[in-house]
């Protein structure tokens, strides 16, 4: 305690006699805190992910294939390669992507695969998602001719 002036040191002493208790310090005006108004906080944006999220599939050729695809787009968004339009290669892989996976489920028809598994597939998109596919009034017919559309380069505002 010798590093401390005196008075200190006095006071110190005087207080080291009073009994402990909890102190009621305010630092801010409750007035004045309600009469300012907050703005809303923003709302953070979900980034648009490949097919609308991670793809969870059996191990095979069609997960291979999806994995693929991913490492490709994640190349594409890392150095933002010119190499294609990427709505185009998105389509294209979506279709490619349904094949394979009509092909490896007893060698399905392609149109006989989409209408099997339309109603699942979009049983887990997010609500954004389901508006999309409605505001564009895709259904089970229509991502038929969509998909065959997308395979032969054009892109989806040309097709709809």
């Amino acid at each position: 305690m010798a590093v401390l002036d005196p008075s200190s040191q006095e006071l110190i002493d005087k207080n080291k006699k009073n009994e402990l208790h909890l102190s009621n310090v305010i630092f801010k005006n409750d007035a004045e805190e309600d009469s300012k108004q907050r703005q809303t906080r923003r709302t953070i944006k979900k980034v648009m992910e490949l097919f609308g999220g991670k793809l969870f599939l059996n191990v095979g050729k069609v997960s291979d294939l999806y994995r693929d695809i991913l490492d490709l787009y994640q190349f594409y968004i890392k150095k933002r390669v010119n190499c294609l339009i990427f709505s185009e290669f998105n389509q294209m892989s979506l279709r490619l992507l349904c094949e394979t996976g009509a092909k490896a489920d007893n060698n399905k028809k392609f149109e006989n695969y989409l209408k099997e598994y339309y109603e699942d597939a979009k049983k887990t998109l997010d609500k954004d998602m389901k508006t999309t596919l409605s505001n564009f009034n895709i259904n089970e017919k229509s991502i038929i001719q969509l998909l065959h559309t997308g395979a032969h380069g054009l892109s989806i505002g040309q097709q709809i």
